[in-house]
């Protein structure tokens, strides 16, 4: 009976994942990291665009290249994550121009409008999200770097849902191109 309770008790119990992106614009290269609860380190490394398509280094002897022409069909595979909610999104934005203020100014200028937006329409559909965007405009220097700060809540019943959706509509749509083959 205990055992029972444990195993209902991991199933519903809420997992916080929290997912931390860095662009910088001087080397072109994205870095990212994933943790479990804020502080459990799950994955880390930096990505860039290569030649072949994007290479995830997750260590100085481990990496994985991702193709342009695996990309292609990646729109059909990936399945939209309803069931995971995101609790907060925080993003900072430097800009920075030797030529002068004008582009950077403009530049933090349309992601303010834009963030306006974005925050008044998902006051109604999340009123639970926290959005916490920044920007900062750098005079007499070339800067162009994003950082973005997300956390999620998920538990493992929304995993295994997910799981068994994708199954399911892979074997519907298995069973259904054989009767159209027949």
């Amino acid at each position: 009976m205990l055992t029972l309770f444990f195993c209902v008790a991991a199933l519903i119990f809420p997992l916080f994942l929290s997912i931390d992106l860095a662009y910088t614009g001087e080397n072109a290269k994205l870095y990212f990291g994933v943790r479990l609860f804020g502080f459990i380190k799950l994955l880390s490394g930096y990505a860039e665009k290569i030649k072949e398509g994007f290479a995830f280094h997750l260590s100085e002897k481990k990496a994985y290249i991702i193709s342009y022409k695996d990309l292609t069909g990646a729109k059909e595979s990936i399945k939209p994550f309803m069931d995971y909610h995101f609790i907060k999104i925080r993003t900072v934005i430097e800009t920075g121009n030797t030529d002068g203020a004008a582009y950077p100014l403009a530049a933090a200028f349309v992601s303010s409008y834009i963030n306006g937006l974005v925050c008044r329409i998902f006051a109604h559909k999340k009123p639970y999200l926290v959005l916490d965007n920044s920007f900062n405009v750098y005079l007499d220097r070339d800067v162009f770097n994003v950082f973005l700060k997300t956390d999620f809540v998920f538990n493992l019943i929304m995993v295994v849902s997910s799981v068994i959706k994708i199954i399911t509509e892979k074997i519907i749509y298995a069973i259904r191109q054989r009767k159209n083959k027949n």
